[in-house]
């Protein structure tokens, strides 16, 4: 809660390329575009990412410029032995092309900005416990629509009772957003 109002939004997500859901035929995604759209979620797309769903399909190209950028730069000495950690996790023998370097930049992000990584890149779910030691959460993108479902309904569950213990009056999102 914000100066003591509930809070709509239950958590940041950053998504990689292979999760743009460009004709909207990604059930999963959709729910969780929906909630962005609402304010539920918020979503960014590492720049990396975005740079490899420009490639292809002109569709998935404008989706990915609709969602907000973040960049990789590391600008302190944790954060580059961060993400040098993710190379060593993800690549043992040191990434070798642009496309391993993009997949350790997309996993710094979600860990510079705090967010989850919704991904179905099998290198980097293989890698998650590592991942996750590290303070990098990666799921894929069913995993993250039930840790919203859970967090939604953990959220509204605690604004009603605000609202009988407080006599507050509910936010008109509350039961709305599963």
């Amino acid at each position: 809660m914000v100066g003591g109002e509930p809070k709509r939004e239950v958590g940041w997500f950053q998504i990689d390329a292979n999760r743009i859901n460009a004709r909207g035929k990604q059930p999963n995604m959709s729910r969780l575009e929906k909630w962005a759209e609402d304010g539920v979620i918020y979503v960014s797309m590492a720049e990396e990412a975005r740079k490899e769903a420009s490639v292809g399909s002109s569709a998935r190209a404008r989706k990915a410029f609709f969602i907000e950028g973040t960049l990789a730069m590391p600008s302190t000495a944790e954060e580059w032995a961060a993400l040098r950690q993710v190379e060593a996790i993800l690549f043992p023998r040191g990434a070798r092309d642009e496309n391993e370097r993009h997949d350790v930049l997309i996993a710094f992000q979600a860990k510079k900005y705090l967010s989850r990584l919704i991904t179905a890149d099998g290198n980097t779910l293989r890698n998650r416990e590592q991942l996750l030691a590290l303070g990098i959460e990666v799921m894929t993108d069913a995993e993250a629509v039930a840790w919203v479902e859970e967090r939604i309904s953990q959220r509204d569950a605690l604004a009603k009772e605000h609202e009988r213990e407080l006599g507050r009056l509910l936010p008109e999102w509350v039961g709305k957003d599963l």
